[in-house]
């Protein structure tokens, strides 16, 4: 077995155990952001929630089975209906609950390849597995192209396509009178993102996502990525500047003709291994998604 097909195996190996868990045990929790704006735990990504006098906004709903957790951790923040949710991508961790709330009233907002993509079954490349079609009562009802903002309360909420980053429908939502960013998945604090390249991503669309998220951003702004704790835009500067490299460090490599097999014997990126290569996304996983996307 060739090293490139052992690490595919090792990476499907931690997808199958994170679709193996028993949702049973897990718990939702709260991290206050401001006094409107929380951010909440469970499995999968992080759920955004936006509060005011009229209702809820929910980013993301994670996992079917926790719909009721989910549910009864915003009744205990709020005593309002949600009444929108805006999926961040089409990945199941992160919309896989969406008729829980859209079957109470929630309207449901995505860009259109999200809700292109979980309409159709489509064999996944990257995963080696089949990505089976939603129910239709799971589909955003909402769609936009490039951009588009709510209104509520005295709150815009923008929520701008980032194109072919993580996935071909990445958005974030930048909610701009209190200073907050859900990155998504675009935008990630377990070490090397995730680039489905069979879906739609790209290094230098997550490079350029990034780089929306810092044009969103001050000093001030409180980034909620799409997996991990609060951030700044420093630290979106940072990985920011860890793809680059990364970028053109592989690039340098393929074009001189080196296989893919001989750069991840190279280790071209060990520098960052310690920081940044983890048991998701190892460092010679991620050299193998970029040379892919180049």
């Amino acid at each position: 077995m060739n090293k490139v097909r052992f690490l595919i195996l090792a990476f499907l190996l931690v997808g199958s155990q994170l679709n193996a868990q028993d949702f049973s045990k897990v718990k939702i929790t709260e991290t206050k952001v401001t006094d409107h704006i929380y951010y909440l735990k469970g499995a999968g990504g992080n759920i955004g929630l936006f509060t005011w006098s009229g209702g809820n906004l929910i980013v993301d709903s994670q996992f079917k089975p926790l719909g009721d957790r989910i549910k009864e951790k915003v009744a205990s923040l709020s005593n309002s209906s949600t009444k929108y949710l805006i999926d961040t991508h089409y990945h199941g961790d992160h919309l896989g609950g969406n008729s829980n709330f859209s079957s109470n009233g929630a309207i449901v907002v995505a860009q259109e390849n999200v809700r292109k993509r979980i309409q159709t079954s489509f064999f996944n490349n990257v995963l080696k597995r089949d990505i089976a079609a939603l129910p239709k009562e799971e589909w955003p009802v909402v769609s936009f192209k490039e951009s588009m903002s709510l209104f509520e309360g005295d709150e815009e909420i923008k929520i701008v396509f980032t194109p072919n980053a993580h996935t071909d429908g990445d958005v974030v939502v930048k909610f701009v009178k209190n200073n907050v960013i859900h990155a998504g998945d675009v935008f990630v604090r377990y070490g090397y993102p995730f680039i489905d390249t069979d879906g739609g991503g790209s290094i230098g669309g997550i490079i350029d996502g990034l780089s929306k998220i810092i044009e969103l951003s001050d000093a001030e702004t409180k980034i909620i990525p799409g997996h991990g704790e609060l951030a700044t835009v420093e630290d979106v500067r940072e990985l920011r500047s860890v793809l680059e490299d990364s970028k053109n460090t592989i690039a340098v490599l393929k074009n001189k003709g080196k296989t893919l097999d001989e750069v991840l014997t190279m280790k071209p990126l060990a520098k960052y291994d310690e920081k940044y290569s983890g048991s998701f996304i190892s460092s010679q996983v991620f050299i193998q998604l970029v040379y892919s996307s180049l």
